[in-house]
């Protein structure tokens, strides 16, 4: 894909394998990275971790071996609570532009890139994680969704550690199992665990009895979700075991969760908790997405209005309305306010390594 920026034309590729170091190179320049660390410490489903079903995509400039934009673009499967199957997705990461190109429109460009080969691979949602909404919004993605936030310290008392639990840190190959069977967020498979167990800025935690691991939890990730435990496993008395044992070292600690995960941990829900959006979504194809989604969602039905520029919904004979492009993720996923919490159509979740 070919775009002009600032006079001067760039071609945006498919980055290969043996490319990825000089990519890698880029990704440190343009995010706060830990000394002597790099992006790929952090985000190591973009690097050469990454399965077959990841695509990054970069440019140069003219005359230069080094890459001065990128974005990644990734297929997966998404567990959502209720749906009638794992609902195909896209992931959009890994997007940075040299600071000395910025500007130029580049950045947008890497993205399009990327939904280009998406729409070939004829993905319906396409989902990211980044802080240039009105950049994103542009391209047809929306803020949708809803995660809260809470501090362990109103949730736990980092003295009620479970006696009979050994509790150990670091990643461990037994914690696979537990990971890749959890019943919402991106459905991993075997070839996933490489770049899953790569994350070297999360700390991991186990709870083991007679040698039997019996739960575990996540707690940040390098650039994105420090102090912030944004993934957990088990029984509700391990689970609230493990939060006591990460809270007694980490006092500032958050907990990052869906809404309705508290009850069944037997955790109470603070009037402190933040509420914000999950992600940006982008839908381009919402009545395979409504009917993967299944349910009521199923029911909806959309046509394309006459200058082709937005949505009619229907509901079988009823029509409900019409909305932007932008409007069908906040349509099918809901927004934070304006909904009751029951009536959102789909419980939209990722855990927090799965973002991009």
């Amino acid at each position: 894909m070919n775009t002009k920026a600032a006079g001067i034309t760039v071609e945006f590729e498919e980055i290969k394998k043996e490319e990825l170091a000089a990519a890698g190179a880029l990704l440190d320049s343009c995010f706060p990275v830990r000394p002597g660390g790099h992006f790929f410490d952090d985000f190591p489903v973009w690097g050469p971790a990454g399965n077959e079903m990841m695509r990054l995509f970069g440019a140069r400039a003219p005359g230069s071996a080094s890459f001065i934009a990128c974005a990644g673009a990734r297929i997966a499967e998404l567990r959502i609570r209720g749906a009638a199957a794992p609902l195909q997705v896209g992931v959009i990461g890994a997007v940075a532009t040299h600071p000395d190109h910025r500007g130029r429109g580049l950045a947008s460009a890497a993205v399009a890139s990327a939904l280009q080969w998406l729409d070939i691979e004829r993905v319906g949602v396409t989902l990211l994680w980044g802080s240039e909404h009105e950049l994103y919004r542009r391209m047809g993605f929306e803020l949708c969704g809803e995660q809260r936030r809470a501090e362990l310290v109103r949730l736990v008392d980092p003295k009620d550690q479970a006696k009979d639990l050994k509790i150990h840190e670091g990643w461990s190959d037994r914690l696979w199992p537990w990971v890749s069977r959890r019943e919402v967020g991106l459905l991993l498979r075997d070839a996933d665990q490489e770049w899953f167990s790569a994350h070297r800025g999360t700390r991991w935690f186990r709870a083991e009895k007679s040698g039997e691991v019996l739960g575990y939890a996540a707690l940040g990730r390098g650039i994105d979700l420090p102090g912030i435990v944004h993934e957990w496993g088990g029984a509700p008395e391990v689970v609230r075991a493990l939060l006591a044992y990460v809270l007694a070292s980490n006092p500032e600690a958050q907990l990052l969760y869906p809404a309705g995960a508290l009850g069944p941990l037997g955790l109470p829900e603070p009037e402190e908790s933040i509420r914000e959006y999950l992600c940006m979504a982008r839908i381009t194809r919402p009545t395979e997405v409504a009917q993967a989604l299944g349910g009521p969602a199923s029911r909806l039905t959309f046509t394309r209005s006459g200058a082709g520029q937005t949505w009619i919904i229907g509901w079988g004979d009823q029509t409900l309305g019409e909305v932007e492009p932008t409007g069908l993720s906040r349509l099918l996923f809901g927004p934070i306010d304006g909904l009751a919490e029951a009536e959102l159509p789909a419980k939209l979740w990722v855990w927090g390594l799965d973002a991009g």
